[in-house]
């Protein structure tokens, strides 16, 4: 019994048990959508809050309860071509089950997705499918415990490159989010 009791207060389910430890604490990551990121530049002549996607992603995210990080938004674009252009929405705190957290933070007019690869950061990801008006626009967003970030087109697309966007997704990942 001594050592059932010992086990137990251990692993955090004594009797004062305030359910603390139960998720992770602060996390360990930084969200910071820099100058460049995947290959992209921040797009100088078009606010986060203007871009197309933004209502919907906003929407979505603020749906799953973690706030976007300060520093969390931007729209990135190739110059000077700009025939890719998306939104980017990030932030870090107590996610809980990414697979949950990607689920409540579909965008508000959601069509169809499926799951993708998180990439080496690990994680759950998905790539789906939104309408704006007519229009059929894709994203893909990845969560772990404490960090999330959704990468949204606002440019349309007839037919949904979900591997093309998976790939953009984890080339910004990589730049967005650092160890703290």
């Amino acid at each position: 019994l001594l050592v059932a009791g010992v086990l137990a207060l251990r692993a955090g389910g004594g009797a004062g048990d305030t359910g603390a430890t139960a998720g992770p604490g602060p996390s360990k990551k930084v969200v910071k959508a820099g100058p460049t990121a995947g290959g992209l530049h921040k797009d100088p002549l078009t606010s986060p809050q203007a871009s197309v996607a933004y209502p919907f992603v906003a929407g979505a995210v603020e749906a799953g309860g973690v706030p976007v990080a300060g520093s969390g938004l931007a729209v990135y674009t190739e110059e000077p071509v700009r025939k890719v252009n998306v939104l980017f929405v990030g932030g870090t705190g107590r996610i809980g089950d990414p697979a949950d957290f990607l689920q409540e933070t579909q965008p508000t007019t959601f069509i169809a997705g499926q799951d993708a690869d998180p990439g080496r950061r690990g994680g759950k990801a998905v790539c789906g499918t939104f309408a704006v008006l007519a229009e059929t626009h894709t994203y893909c967003a990845w969560a772990t415990k404490d960090s999330f970030g959704v990468v949204a087109s606002n440019k349309p697309t007839a037919n949904p490159q979900f591997p093309l966007m998976a790939d953009l997704m984890h080339r910004i990942r990589k730049d967005v989010e650092k160890p703290k």
